[in-house]
């Protein structure tokens, strides 16, 4: 039986799939996708995308707001409040002091499932590890001038509700998860993990540089947007741990996301490093 946090997950992460197809075609919009990396670019273009549009309503006046970038870390510290909050919280008990609860809250056992299920532990596990890698990296990581969409803010906040919850789905189907998905869902996530690390760190190490620096190094010699690369790589993997049809709803969205968001950084590279235009922009030997 499918519940109401079920269809939620599905809504979210469906609706983000189909603005990302809808949006990258429609000039009036796709500024909301553009990635936000350097602020001067970022705020010009936004400013011309929508002037052009003949609009100015209330509507489009706080699309157009922003918060520093720097406040991703927010992210990253309410995504381990959610995993925590679905890991403990007693849910069969809710469901049974409440009609309402019960036919919103989604039928896990008091969590055993979870906990019993090899693949959701290890991919709840790689999960928090890589929120909590990404939460420290962005507080050492704070560039003042960088400046993000408010709708892409909240957007943020939406990701780190839905996606916990796509991971937890499995345990609810009652099916173990097989040995070749746990081997080969925990190599895949773990790498993509590393290769993230690996340049997240490569970019904090050039924080201080002024100027837009040419990006060589680490997994940037070989794509232009390496870390989206690793972010991809790292859905892909819980999809194979938590075979359901929530988690692999979830890495289509990432992938389009990561996909999307790779292009327009790719962009912002080529017109300060054309030298490096033969390079892949997010996908190996293909994209």
């Amino acid at each position: 039986m499918v519940d109401v946090v079920d269809l939620l997950v599905a809504g979210f992460f469906s609706s983000t799939i189909t603005y990302i197809c809808y949006t990258v075609y429609a000039p009036k919009w796709n500024w909301t996708l553009r990635y936000s990396g350097h602020s001067g670019e970022f705020n010009s273009d936004t400013k011309a995308a929508v002037k052009d549009t003949k609009e100015e309503s209330s509507w489009y006046q706080l699309l157009r707001c922003s918060v520093p970038k720097h406040w991703f870390w927010q992210f990253y510290a309410y995504g381990l409040g959610i995993v925590a909050f679905i890991w403990y919280s007693p849910w069969s008990s809710w469901r049974e002091h409440s009609r309402l609860l019960a036919a919103l809250l989604p039928d896990w056992k008091a969590t055993q499932l979870m906990k019993e299920d090899i693949g959701t532990r290890i991919a709840v596990t790689i999960f928090t590890v890589h929120v909590l890698q990404r939460l420290i990296e962005s507080l050492r990581f704070r560039r003042g001038s960088a400046r993000i969409l408010l709708c892409q803010y909240i957007f943020g906040f939406a990701f780190y509700t839905a996606i916990p919850f796509s991971l937890f789905g499995h345990a609810s189907s009652k099916k173990s998860t097989s040995a070749l998905n746990v081997v080969t869902g925990t190599i895949i996530s773990v790498f993509g993990c590393i290769w993230q690390g690996a340049c997240h760190e490569y970019l904090i190490s050039k924080k201080h540089c002024k100027g837009y620096v040419p990006l060589t190094g680490s997994g940037f010699r070989w794509l232009k947007g390496a870390h989206f690369f690793g972010e991809w790589v790292i859905y892909l993997g819980f999809a194979f741990l938590v075979p359901h049809w929530q988690s692999c709803l979830a890495f289509v969205s990432v992938f389009f996301s990561m996909l999307n968001i790779a292009t327009s950084y790719a962009a912002t590279q080529d017109k300060y490093s054309p030298e490096h235009t033969h390079r892949r922009i997010v996908v190996p030997f293909i994209y």
